[in-house]
């Protein structure tokens, strides 16, 4: 199940015309725009064909979104390996499990941006003064929070989350897959309410993000899922739709609304609110993404 991790280092870049209003911007569009899911892989198609045929994906195909459009700016970029949070870690997960984005700005400046964990800005880190501007806060939205307590406000699910700039005097030998090499520079970003719960992002290329990310992901996160996001009336970040299949029946959540769907018992009904909700992720329309995939004995009734 699990693969070695290959990287390289990042080429010097001298300078590219980027600010981090156009990342912003970026950003906003990919949460519009695309869904964070594992459906697509069950159909056994890699990250780059993920978010182009179904606009959905991990943090792999995510990221590949971003670095797409900044291509078609003529930016370059580069996926990096990350870790992850301990609030986020599931039992068989490999310390490298997460894949976020680096954009150089020069050969000793960069951003990081996150899609898959909601960055609303990115991380900016300059490797020469080894400035770590701790007034410079990354927000990111906790989508998820106002499904546990509605009484909070979309402000009061925008987390904090503050950084570090650090270089390895040695390999990083974290398994037997994953190794990380000296003179690597890493970002150590926390939350601003917890900051023992730190991850990593580590400035160096990853050169085969899905078999050394995704591909035990999937096999450990086993629920497919579909996680679409929208601006509120205020512009806030917030969940759209979030749909589940889970061993006995199919889960929908509307904003502050759930369907639960038994899975022996689905009608046409039944899938056509849930292609009308998340049909643009799904890129079906008579159903046969339901049918294709091994959900278990999901049966279809008039």
């Amino acid at each position: 199940m699990y693969l070695h991790l290959k990287t390289k280092k990042i080429n010097n870049i001298s300078y590219q015309n980027i600010d981090e209003d156009m990342i912003v911007e970026i950003l906003d569009e990919c949460y519009k725009k695309c869904a964070f899911s594992i459906f697509p892989y069950l159909l056994n198609i890699n990250s780059k064909k993920a978010i182009e045929i179904f606009k959905s994906g991990d943090c792999v195909a995510l990221s590949i979104f971003i670095k797409n459009k900044l291509k078609n700016k003529n930016i370059q970029s580069f996926l990096i390996p990350a870790t992850i949070p301990n609030k986020y870690k599931l039992d068989g997960l490999l310390d490298i499990s997460h894949v976020a984005l680096c954009i150089p700005t020069s050969a000793t400046t960069f951003y990081i941006a996150d899609p898959a964990f909601y960055f609303l800005n990115p991380i900016i880190v300059d490797t020469v003064s080894r400035h770590n501007d701790n007034n410079h806060i990354v927000y990111s939205k906790n989508i998820y929070k106002n499904e546990e307590n509605h009484l909070l406000t979309d402000y009061q699910t925008i987390d904090h989350i503050k950084y570090t700039l650090e270089k390895l005097d040695n390999d990083k030998i974290f398994n037997k897959y994953q190794t990380i090499p000296s003179d690597t520079y890493y970002v150590t970003a926390y939350y601003d309410n917890d900051k023992l719960d730190t991850w990593n992002y580590f400035i160096i290329e990853i050169m085969n993000p899905d078999e050394a990310v995704t591909t035990f992901f999937i096999n450990i996160k086993k629920t497919p899922f579909i996680t679409s996001t929208v601006p509120d009336n205020n512009g806030i970040l917030t969940l759209d739709n979030y749909l589940v299949i889970e061993d006995d029946y199919i889960k929908l959540k509307q904003g502050k609304n759930t369907e639960i769907f038994n899975k022996q018992d689905l009608t046409l009904d039944n899938l056509s609110l849930i292609n009308s909700k998340l049909s643009k992720f799904l890129n079906n329309t008579d159903f046969s993404y339901f049918k294709n995939m091994k959900f278990g004995n999901i049966t279809i009734k008039d």
